[in-house]
């Protein structure tokens, strides 16, 4: 039970397993089947990790930890005094973004820095850039109608594949976070494999279509070349070719074509003179977020708690939309009655803005302590990507697409796991590398 390896390849086991696995024999085959495979693996991790809690450090010295413990016990008091505890504690059917799974993230996050040492970071990065070519191979198979087990691809703007993922959405989060890591493996001069993981990771990204992921997309991609600017000149073939490819794959799948990501802009937003007007989900979203405002501002300290947006959705449509002050029962029988408006009083789950969800769920407190995070992870990478550290500035890229996109949308599963395992990544480098 002393042997490190045994957790450190339950973590490959994770960020490889949890991606890829789905079930069709559970309700919610995706989602359902993702967090039974996240909280088997972590569950096995587990007794291993507390036989061995005297080697099991915290780094409690560490100002990201202190942000990430921070923004830990602020959800804490949000479940706590959340307007109904246990669903805010387990997650609601679908979306299982409960409190008990940010403590498998977090738990995976200190699992990370624990056992992972650098010389194995570009070892697990290789391994979840094996787990995003699979899920991207099967994305280009349905988008070419070769999917075996018939997998829905029909959510508006032509066929969108969601490979493992349940929705493009999802899928396209996941890969924005995996494709700077295989151009910063290629760029490094790790070897030319990397190019055909990339060029296939983007040609399934714009297979989703989705616009969350391309905004994040560009933007980690501007970050990422402008940071390691200094890698022109060591592999200046490299540098080179990966900003043609990303360029010339954007302009292929989006220019003098039907249904891609900027036909979709093109047709939910739109400028009239000096105003720009919304519809379609864009408006719904831009919506929805007035709600979201709305309910902070009756639950500013703590939200209402993780997951418990669709107990007070509707009750806030019906005071802010139709100035109505009812019941959830009484407001869910006002909206079948106002058909005229009817795609607006959807109920929801999740609010699609990161900042307004964080707000709805666990208040302004849980919004200072997701800022502090932030700043401390700013600068913890700040010297790292001054110094040019391919892996690292591959690693935030990552991050920064991610971030992007969760300002349209929320996190998945996979992509969630991902994201605090990348985290924890980057705080091995940056802290144990002494360069």
């Amino acid at each position: 039970m002393n042997d490190r390896r045994t957790p450190l390849a339950l973590i490959f086991a994770i960020v490889f397993t949890v991606p890829l696995y789905f079930n069709f024999y559970v309700v919610g085959q995706y989602d359902l089947g993702k967090i039974i495979a996240l909280y088997g693996l972590t569950g096995i991790m587990l007794p291993f990790v507390l036989w061995q809690y005297k080697q099991f450090r915290l780094y409690l010295s560490q100002p990201l930890i202190i942000s990430v413990l921070a923004f830990l016990f602020a959800s804490c008091l949000s479940t706590i005094f959340s307007i109904d505890p246990s669903t805010s504690f387990f997650g609601c059917v679908r979306r299982y973004d409960g409190l008990l799974s940010l403590f498998v993230y977090v738990f995976i996050f200190f699992s990370v820095i624990n056992y992972v040492e650098v010389d194995i970071v570009s070892v697990l990065c290789d391994v979840v850039i094996i787990a995003a070519c699979i899920a991207s191979v099967y994305g280009v198979l349905q988008h070419y109608e070769l999917d075996l087990y018939y997998q829905p691809t029909d959510f508006g703007s032509g066929r969108r594949v969601i490979s493992t993922f349940g929705h493009p959405c999802f899928f396209s989060g996941f890969l924005v976070m995996v494709i700077p890591l295989a151009i910063s493996r290629f760029v490094s001069g790790s070897g030319w494999r990397y190019l055909p993981a990339m060029i296939l990771m983007i040609v399934a990204l714009y297979m989703a279509k989705t616009r969350g992921a391309f905004v994040g997309f560009a933007v980690s991609s501007i970050f990422f070349f402008i940071v390691s600017r200094r890698h022109y000149h060591i592999n200046r073939r490299e540098f080179l070719l990966s900003i043609v490819l990303v360029i010339g794959l954007t302009i292929a799948f989006n220019v003098s074509k039907q249904n891609t990501v900027l036909t979709r802009f093109k047709g939910d937003i739109k400028a009239t003179g000096a105003s720009v007007q919304t519809s379609g989900t864009a408006a719904i979203r831009l919506f929805n977020s007035r709600i979201g405002l709305a309910i902070i501002k009756d639950y500013p300290l703590l939200g209402v708690g993780q997951d418990n947006l669709d107990k007070v959705f509707l009750k806030y449509i019906a005071k802010s939309y139709l100035g109505v002050d009812t019941s959830l029962d009484q407001a869910k029988q006002l909206m079948v009655v106002s058909n005229g408006e009817k795609r607006w009083f959807i109920n929801q789950s999740r609010i699609h803005q990161d900042f307004v969800d964080l707000g709805v769920t666990r208040g302004l407190l849980g919004i200072a302590a997701y800022l502090f995070m932030i700043y401390t992870f700013g600068i913890l990478v700040w010297k790292k990507c001054k110094q040019s550290n391919i892996l690292v500035i591959g690693l935030v890229s990552g991050l920064v697409a991610s971030f992007i996109q969760r300002q349209f949308l929320f996190t998945h599963i996979a992509d969630a796991m991902l994201y605090w395992v990348m985290i924890g990544l980057v705080f091995v480098v940056c802290r144990k590398d002494p360069a």
